[in-house]
């Protein structure tokens, strides 16, 4: 893992924004770079603030560690119990890397509102394959708060439009297959693979990746999320709104 995002979440509406991009640096160079993208400009409109660790929107931040704004969101490898975290996890202690930890424990934290998500990245037939946490649980009901529980990994779920969602423009229900709502795929990811306000991704499918039930609703779901885009398309390259808004060094 060489890139995630990170996105900001405004409580009253509860949509969420990419603010920025955390890279891992060539191996010539080393270290690690935050930037933020295009998406936080839009994000100040609904009160985003630059985090005090990087003051400035147009900046480009280089450090030869990880940054603690995010090393906070890593578990202590001195910790005796993180073996079986990183098992819950799906990850081998022995070959996992901070980012890869945060690309998929999402890096959620009781004291703010951020989410650290992975690139969708499709290959050149469009077809991409990506782990994601699903939203909007405790927003269900308590049968599928129950549902959750008993679903084991590799479990097949559904995903539809859902066209009259009051809050989110391109909302995209997980069910179960039967028919148990469990939640939506988050919507950082979803205003993404939309063109038009048309879904674009063919043979999209959806399955459980990992349960924890004694974490928060918000992050007790980790979902496999795979499709194919049009040819050619990559959201994450394509929207304004993950394009840094600093220029790169020259």
């Amino acid at each position: 893992m060489t890139m995630l995002y990170l996105a900001w979440q405004h409580r009253s509406s509860r949509r969420w924004f990419p603010v920025g991009r955390l890279s891992r640096l060539d191996s010539s160079t080393g270290g690690f770079e935050f930037s933020y993208v295009q998406g936080a400009k839009e994000a100040e409109e609904s009160g985003f603030r630059t985090i005090p660790a990087f003051p400035k929107l147009e900046r480009r931040y280089r450090s030869s560690e990880l940054f603690p704004t995010f090393r906070n969101r890593v578990m202590n490898t001195r910790r005796v119990d993180r073996p079986v975290y990183l098992r819950q996890l799906g990850l081998d202690a022995d070959d996992c890397d901070e980012l890869t930890e945060l690309s998929v424990s999402g890096g959620r934290s009781y004291t703010d509102s951020f989410e650290v998500f992975p690139p969708i990245e499709p290959d050149p037939d469009g077809r991409f394959n990506t782990q994601l946490m699903l939203h909007g649980l405790r927003h269900t009901n308590p049968h599928a708060i129950e549902a959750v529980q008993s679903l084991q990994p590799g479990k097949e779920l559904r995903v539809a439009v859902e066209l009259n969602n009051p809050v989110a423009t391109h909302a995209i229900l997980v069910y179960t297959q039967d028919y148990y709502v469990l939640g939506w795929l988050p919507r950082y990811v979803t205003e993404g693979i939309h063109r038009g306000g048309d879904w674009t991704v063919a043979d999209a499918k959806a399955s459980i990746a990992r349960v924890s039930p004694d974490a928060p609703l918000s992050h007790q779901v980790l979902l496999d999320f795979s499709g194919r885009l049009p040819p050619g398309v990559n959201p994450m390259r394509d929207l304004q709104q993950y394009r840094p808004i600093a220029e790169p060094a020259h």
